[in-house]
């Protein structure tokens, strides 16, 4: 039995670009871009996890995008 149990209520995806530098006063051009399964619960669950602490994730998914919090959480395993 997990030790934690998070639940997300208002699961999301985040939108993350990276950036070689950034340089204050220019136009700053992102390298690469992502779009990442999120939500305060999972994203509490995903660092537990990296420490090492057994959790379960709970909550809530539309239709279209369980496919993609299914993937997170086995890749994650």
């Amino acid at each position: 039995m997990a030790r934690v149990a998070t639940i997300t209520l208002n699961a999301a995806y985040d939108l993350v670009g990276r950036l070689p530098r950034i340089e204050i006063g220019e136009v700053n051009t992102v390298e690469t871009l992502g779009i990442f399964p999120a939500g305060k619960g999972i994203n509490v669950a995903k660092v537990l996890k990296d420490l090492g602490v057994d959790v379960a994730v709970g909550g809530f998914l539309g239709e279209d995008n369980v496919g993609d919090f299914e993937t997170l959480f086995k890749n994650r395993d």
